[in-house]
């Protein structure tokens, strides 16, 4: 399962998906709607910002969702927050993280771009019209 922009091709043999997660999973997780479903045999390649690193689970694992790239189907997950109010949170965007449970694997990247994007924007000079 990619998450967000991650997908970048795969072999003619990987069959894909759009898996919709649902409003409260994909609205209040930041990270889109939808996660890419990729089966078959093949190469798979995704995209990172920063280093990758793949990670085992064998019961919990939590993560910032702006950190995930990809994870192994088998694995259930929720979105939950990190500490802080519920309403910080909401109009922030900060401070969701997945719940991962279960035994799989989880691919996830050292930076996270919106964050680097919102921090880099109002530095950026203005174009001209």
């Amino acid at each position: 399962m990619c998450a967000g922009g991650s997908f970048l091709g795969a072999d003619r043999e990987v069959a894909l998906e759009a898996r919709f997660q649902g409003l409260a999973k994909g609205v209040l997780g930041g990270e889109g709607l939808a996660f890419l479903r990729a089966s078959g045999t093949g190469d798979l390649v995704v995209s990172a910002f920063g280093m990758l690193t793949e990670m085992e689970v064998d019961g919990e694992l939590v993560v910032d969702t702006g950190h995930l790239v990809a994870f192994t189907e088998g694995l259930d997950y929720s979105i939950d927050r990190l500490g802080g109010g519920w309403i910080a949170t909401w109009l922030t965007g900060e401070g969701f993280v997945l719940r991962f449970s279960g035994r799989g694997r989880v691919l996830l990247q050292s930076h996270d771009l919106g964050r680097f994007g919102r921090i880099l924007g109002p530095l950026l000079p203005e174009r001209d019209a």
